[in-house]
């Protein structure tokens, strides 16, 4: 549960982020990021889909206090110029500014960006689509685990 909140907060956030950002769109036209939670909407035309940002709870880990979340931002960008990485480049930057300004680096009261965020553009583009990739490590603190009957378990006296 907390991993599905975690991408929920995050795509609201992102959305608000980019929604000043306006980048060309196949067929013409421009608009902001479509922000997705999860992956891309079943194929009707793949021109439909750009510029994106889809936000991916890909791994995790528990222990007794700590819940920690691995989460992969996709992003693409259309452009037919070979200088169209930085449009993709640009979305990336927007984004990492306004979680690095997080306060205290909390989303939502709850998700603490943790370590560093690290982005890699991969050396094949399946041109004049241009992706990025932005992971993420969250922490959130587990909750509790409460016996009903932690008296009897742990020897506690009644008063």
């Amino acid at each position: 549960m907390l991993e599905n909140m975690l991408a929920v907060a995050l795509c609201d956030f992102i959305r608000e982020a980019v929604s000043g950002l306006r980048y060309e769109m196949p067929g013409g036209g421009f608009r902001s990021p479509m922000v997705y939670n999860g992956f891309l909407p079943s194929k009707r035309d793949a021109r439909d889909d750009f510029p994106f940002v889809c936000v991916l709870p890909v791994k995790g880990s528990t222990d007794d206090d700590r819940t920690e979340i691995e989460v992969r931002l996709e992003l693409g960008a259309y452009s037919e110029e070979f200088s169209g990485y930085a449009d993709v480049m640009a979305i990336m930057a927007r984004i990492r500014n306004a979680l690095i300004m997080l306060p205290d680096r909390t989303l939502a009261g709850r998700f603490r960006l943790a370590g560093a965020l690290s982005w890699t553009l991969d050396d094949e583009q399946p041109y004049p689509s241009w992706l990025l990739t932005i992971t993420t490590t969250w922490e959130a603190y587990s909750p509790e685990v409460v016996l009903s009957n932690e008296a009897e378990v742990y020897g506690y006296f009644k008063d």
